[in-house]
């Protein structure tokens, strides 16, 4: 389309043709060309933001520069001086120590990663992620929102646009969702490795890291050009991120490795042990001071093979250590076996030294072997002690086999003192155990007490074999027997269990004794004489008390038979001597006068 222009003044509006014709007839008039270059400007501008972007995201930038590059291609693009893009709080990477404060929030936040045109209040913008905020409305969706008028969403909280320096709240809001880029097939997963979208149609669901909002500070249309073109910038936006946390990953791995390097060369010249790294080919990869000390060696022995290595030693080892060749035939023959040998070498400061060698194969995540590690441990200190100690040992050896042979004869004394012992027990006409004071349990016990407590009435198992009964009435709680039956002096009179000898001496420690009358289930009547002392241990507690029970019943019977014989001699002897006390009386009366005849007859 051409417009004429008479001088600087327009008079009308006419076809090109015609305007050509008209310029052939007035040579005054002006010819102006409009064609519409639109969508190629659009497409120049795209093409540029595109590659500043990319350049910005391969080149080692921060996020927020990379954030920044796609802010200011959007506004180029679609005309807008107020935008942002705002990230879940857990999608953007950062350092550990901001990644362990982060793990003290219970709930999810966002975060304006980027800003173009906002109010300094809304720059440090931390919403929680709820039902009020836009990106949790795209989390929802899955697409884009474009709202041309924000009176109509009210509850939406939206950040405030910089007026002239006055806080104001948005006209109208595109906003784009931010998707994580190329994320893996999964099996039984259905989702694709790349975005599939049409102008505000859902987009596949795929992880949401954030969203590119556009702001107007008036209510207006949001043509769908705009929507195709931050839907675009939104996968740039996704590369950015990753890209970011690659090289964040990558930089706290490099970290990390060097962090390991510096560890591992200082733990190994804290090692007090020697250690040599060899590679596969039997070259030497590492060492550590302790093992140059030890056999005399420089820093330049790295990468020397052994041969050569252990030529440059100044340390001697005997004929009788193990050689190096033995050990390199030994690993490669059999590298897991697990093997240590300790032999004797003068080491490059000519002292003595026992040394323990032990060694290991190194391999890679396949299994694959790749280096060995010997390791010379000093182990004099402890080889000359265990020397010391064999020489003690040796002597020592020699005075327990004569301590052993008189413990021997000891012993053999011990078990014919045991054994007369038991005899003495079992010989013994009394009754005799030994009760302990913990428990009230018999733990030593004769023939005769077992037969006795039978007859007072205790119950005990019936064997034939007066051994098994023995043996079977250890561990008799011999109190709870004693108060399960009656017992009664020799007057009749109930005895208590408390007033008994056991009870005196285990409770009070006292000896004591006590004639018992019993009854037994013939009706027959056998006297005991039941006597008790405790014993004691070095800090005077009482730890046991010897019982001893004797039937005196025979005894009793002979003082019965005395008794009577004595009250029958008394009776037997009393007339005869009342009829002699007579006459003697008769005889010494002095108004009776007796002949001599009648006194010799009285007498």
């Amino acid at each position: 389309m051409s417009i004429g222009l008479p001088h600087s003044t327009l008079t009308s509006l006419v076809p090109e043709e015609q305007c050509v014709s008209n310029l052939q007839n007035t040579e005054h008039r002006l010819l102006i060309t409009i064609k519409d270059v639109t969508y190629q400007v659009r497409s120049s501008l795209h093409l540029n933001a595109i590659h500043q972007i990319s350049s910005a995201i391969l080149e080692r930038f921060s996020l927020p520069q990379v954030l920044d590059s796609i802010l200011q291609a959007v506004q180029d693009l679609v005309g807008s001086t107020r935008c942002a893009i705002v990230l879940l709080d857990n999608t953007v990477p950062v350092s550990n120590q901001e990644k362990n404060d982060r793990l003290d929030k219970s709930e999810s936040t966002a975060v304006v990663a980027a800003q173009k045109g906002l109010h300094l209040s809304s720059q440090n913008w931390h919403p929680l992620v709820n039902e009020q905020l836009l990106l949790s409305q795209v989390l929802h969706s899955h697409h884009s929102l474009a709202i041309p008028d924000t009176d109509a969403w009210p509850s939406i909280k939206f950040p405030l646009l910089d007026d002239n320096g006055i806080p104001r709240r948005p006209g109208s809001v595109l906003c784009v969702p931010i998707f994580e880029p190329d994320p893996p097939t999964r099996t039984g997963n259905k989702s694709s490795s790349h975005i599939e979208y049409s102008p505000g149609s859902k987009l596949t669901k795929k992880a949401i890291l954030g969203t590119i909002e556009v702001y107007h500070r008036r209510a207006r249309g949001l043509p769908i050009e705009e929507v195709e073109l931050l839907e675009q910038f939104a996968q740039q936006a996704g590369l950015a991120i990753q890209n970011a946390r690659l090289l964040l990953s990558v930089d706290q791995l490099a970290q990390v490795a060097r962090e390991q390097a510096h560890q591992r060369e200082n733990v190994m010249q804290a090692i007090p042990d020697g250690v040599i790294i060899y590679d596969s080919r039997w070259h030497i990869a590492e060492t550590n001071n302790a093992i140059r000390n030890l056999l005399g060696w420089s820093e330049d022995v790295k990468g020397l093979h052994i041969s050569e290595a252990l030529s440059r030693s100044t340390a001697i080892f005997p004929s009788s250590s193990p050689s190096i060749t033995d050990l390199v035939d030994e690993l490669e023959r059999s590298p897991h076996e697990k093997r240590v040998d300790e032999f004797k070498m003068i080491g490059a400061d000519r002292q003595h030294y026992s040394i323990r060698r032990s060694k290991a194969p190194i391999q890679d995540d396949s299994g694959n072997i790749f280096a060995y590690a010997v390791v010379y441990h000093d182990v004099t200190e402890q080889a000359t002690a265990r020397e010391q100690i064999e020489a003690q040992v040796i002597a020592r050896t020699k005075e327990l086999a004569q301590q052993n042979h008189a413990l021997q004869a000891a012993q053999a004394a011990q078990e014919l003192e045991s054994a007369r012992l038991r005899l003495l027990m079992k010989r013994l006409p009394s009754g005799v155990m030994l009760i302990s004071a913990n428990d009230k349990r018999i733990s030593v016990i004769n023939h005769q007490a077992v037969e006795l407590l039978q007859r007072m009435g205790v119950p005990m198992s019936t064997f034939d074999d007066p051994d098994q009964i023995a043996d079977n009435a250890v561990s008799l709680n011999i109190e709870d027997a004693f108060r399960a039956i009656t017992l009664h002096d020799t007057s009749g009179s109930i005895i208590a269990y408390e007033e008994q000898p056991l009870f005196r001496a285990l409770q009070n420690g006292e000896a004591s004794e006590i004639e018992l009358r019993i009854t037994q289930p013939d009706e027959q009547m056998f006297f005991l004489l039941i006597s008790a002392a405790p014993l004691h241990n070095y800090d005077g507690r009482i730890t046991d008390a010897v019982l001893v029970l004797q039937d005196f019943t025979k005894l009793k019977t002979l003082e019965r038979a005395r008794e009577d014989f004595f009250t029958t001699m008394a009776h037997e002897l009393k007339t005869p001597l009342a009829n002699i006390r007579a006459h003697l009386s008769a005889l010494q009366a002095d108004d009776f006068k007796w002949s001599p005849e009648a006194q010799h007859n009285f007498l």
